[in-house]
Formats: C-alpha cells, structure tokens, sequence
C-alpha cells in the first residue's frame, strides 16, 4: 500500500460559440443553440515519484498529432512525462469540428488554437497544483442504456438497434477522495455512442452529459465520463433507433444516471492505491494495397452520387491512384507509441479507435488485473476498430475500418492489438 497517493482534478468550460460547425455526422452541420455546455476535464494522479495525467474532452474525438502535442505542452507545463499522459474524449457528435476528415469537412483550427488547447493545459495545471492525499473506492453495476447498433437485413449490417448483438452492460464508478472523506471527483466508465440527439444543431454532452449532472448532484464531487468499447454500440433509444433528438438524450442520460448511482452505491472500500505507467511502441501491419486498375474499376462500379456507406471507399480509390501516379513508397505496418496506466487494481488500456465490444472483452478476459478499462478514441482517433468476425457483414462502421485512408490493415487487426495491449498490462504487474 502506498501511503502517498494524491489526486487532483480541474474542469474548465471550452463551448464554441453558437455557429460553429459541429462535427459527427457526414454533412455541414451549423450549430444554432447550447443545450448544455461542453468541458474539459484534467486527473492528474500521483504516487512516489510516478505521476500520470487523465484529460478528458467532451469532444467527439481529436487526432492522434494533437493529443501528442497536447502531451507535449503539458510537459513542459508541470513536468509530467508526455508519456504518462492519456487524452481521451468521451466522443459526443454534438460538439465542434476538430478532425479533418474527407466527407465530414474541415477542423476549426481558430477553435483548436483559441479555445481547445489554452483551456486543456491550464486545466492540467490547476488540477495539478490541486493535488491532495487520496483513497479510491470501485463499484460495478450493469447498465443497459447501450445496445448492439448493427442492426441484421438481408444479412448485411445497417445502423439500428441489434439485441442479438454482443454487447458489453459493465458500468464502473470510480470514486476519488480526500483521506478525509471530502469528494474529489468521479470517473465513469461504460461504452456507447453518445449519438441520442442525432444530426440535430444543438451544441450538447448528449446523454452523458445527464448522467453526469445526476452523478454530482447526489455526490457531491464532478464527474467525468470516460467512454469504453461503443464502436458497435448505440444508446438503448424507444424509438427502436440509436440516434433520435434532443428529446432522446433525456431519456437515455436520465436512466444511464440511475445506473452510475447504482455502481457510486455499491462502493464497498476506499483504498490507497499505487501509479503505475508503461509505455512502448505497439505495431499493427497492413495488408497489400490493391492495383491501380482495381481502385480505377471500384470508382467506376461506386457511380454517382456516393451513399453514406461508400464515400470513404471513393477517397482511398483517389489515393489508391494517386499513389501509382506519384510512386510513392509503400507502408507494411502503423507504429503508435501505447501508454497504460495503473491506480491499484485498475488498468485504464487508450484505444485510438472505435473498437467493437467484442475486443475490449476479450482485452478484459486476457487481462491479470481485475478492472481494466479501455478508452476509445484515446491519444488519437483512427475510426473503427471491428473484429473479424465482424467484417464479412459490411455496414458503415467495417467500411470505415478497410477505407480509412490508404492504407488498411489486416482484418485480425482486432485480435493482434489485444494481444499487443496485453504484453504491455503485464509489465505493469
């Protein structure tokens, strides 16, 4: 037991202005009022000499190049190793364009620069300066607010609702504070796509953001949700869908609140746990890059104009050629630099994508720890993530995953990073 651990925690408001384009959804979406205000939320925990930063954005996801320069800055700021810095977003569609993506328009780089980044790292430093002796205490509930979203027809997978589907109802609350009881703040934990309001124009923390004002109005402490394995997974909507409207965020946040109080409830001990961070390069190979002819017959088969499932597949035939034409050299794997993190018997494992339930499952069932955790859109966001068993039904989220950009990777790119994920957990045993 390690008598010195310390948590802090500051939040700072980073809402763009009414107008801006909101990013989550394949078309030019104008915000046009603030439902509910958008944040950034920095965890700074230490013990002995290891100190590590969980920052947390209500954001629908920011790349891996500025997550790692997010890192950088916060390095310089209090002297964490960037390393021992995790970014994550909780991966809200209602909230500003901060990734460029063909098809889903352009980053708001003056948001980026204005807002974003200044607020991001002052946040880390007052958390930091607010750094306190703390215990943590761990509860567990199932919650059933989230639901398969690869809806079955005619054999092939559409957005919908799929309750044959895997699935994954785990709801973790982890507790911070103070030695003497006072609140620090309160980590949630649960995987679905925060797509109730659907393609609406109101700025919005979609049903999290219910969750977490329940959570802190009966607590006492903020709450941060940080999103799990919703790749395939929708929020539970009555309408039979997993996207409806402003009203659905209601519906869904108000039950998903009943739950996270449910796991704060079930909080048996508080413990004084110890930090540990691991951090390696982790690859992923790519499978070959098609001809020039067959990228040139793809574009001429997808005709005109482009469905919301193809379009991807339309920009990585124009690269495909565009490769050919320029010569360019060929790329045979992707190479991250992989953080995870310790606190006692909690491993929190970043994912810089949308992977499908069904790998941070089996990341769980290989893991020695009792609780770990995996973040999507974590240090970066690659898009989808799926398992192979997964790829020969298509729909929009696999078609993502083979077309994201010029190169893709091979289908059991799901169980390889489990397998990668795992050698780096088990160093920190």
């Amino acid at each position: 037991m390690n008598a010195t651990f310390e948590v802090g925690f500051d939040r700072r408001r980073i809402t763009p202005s009414v107008g801006a384009r909101l990013y989550g959804y394949p078309n030019n979406r104008i915000s046009e009022s603030v439902h509910d205000d958008l944040h950034v939320n920095a965890v700074v925990f230490r013990s002995g000499e290891t100190a590590a930063v969980l920052l947390n954005f209500e954001l629908c996801g920011v790349t891996t190049e500025l997550a790692n320069e997010i890192r950088k800055q916060i390095q310089e700021c209090i002297g964490i190793p960037y390393k021992n810095c995790i970014v994550t977003c909780t991966h809200t569609h209602s909230g500003p364009s901060v990734v460029s993506s063909y098809g889903w328009g352009e980053a708001d780089d003056i948001y980026i620069e204005n807002i974003l980044l200044p607020n991001a790292i002052e946040s880390v430093e007052k958390a930091f300066q607010s750094l306190k002796p703390a215990e943590m205490g761990i509860g567990q509930t199932n919650s059933f607010v989230g639901i398969n979203r690869r809806e079955r027809q005619n054999g092939k997978a559409v957005l919908g609702q799929n309750p044959e589907g895997i699935y994954d109802p785990k709801m973790f609350m982890l507790a911070f504070r103070s030695v003497s009881g006072e609140p620090i703040v309160n980590l949630i934990h649960f995987g679905a796509h925060p797509t109730a309001c659907g393609p609406g124009a109101e700025i919005t923390r979609d049903w999290p953001g219910y969750m977490v004002d329940r959570v802190e109005a009966e607590t006492g402490a903020p709450a941060v949700f940080c999103n799990g394995a919703e790749g395939d997974v929708g929020p539970r909507l009555s309408n039979g869908k997993t996207i409806g409207d402003i009203t659905y965020v209601e519906e869904v946040g108000t039950i998903a609140g009943e739950d996270a109080m449910r796991a704060w409830g079930n909080i048996a001990r508080y413990a004084v746990p110890e930090v540990k961070v691991y951090t390696e390069l982790i690859s992923l190979p790519y499978e070959p890059i098609p001809t020039r002819e067959e990228a040139a017959k793809t574009l001429v088969e997808l005709g005109t104009p482009i469905n919301g499932v193809d379009f991807k597949l339309e920009e990585r035939c124009k690269k495909i050629i565009q490769f050919y034409e320029e010569n360019q050299s060929i790329e045979t794997e992707w190479t991250f630099e992989q953080t995870v993190l310790r606190i006692g018997s909690v491993v929190f494992v970043p994912y810089p994508f949308e992977m499908f339930c069904g790998i941070t499952l089996e990341q769980q069932e290989k893991s020695p720890f009792p609780y770990t955790l995996c973040l999507c859109n974590a240090n970066g966001c690659g898009f989808y993530m799926p398992t192979e068993e997964e790829i020969s039904f298509g729909g929009y989220e696999v078609g993502s995953f083979k077309n994201k950009g010029l190169f893709a990777f091979t289908n059991d790119a799901g169980k390889r990073i489990v397998l990668e994920n795992q050698r780096l957990i088990e160093k920190l045993l």
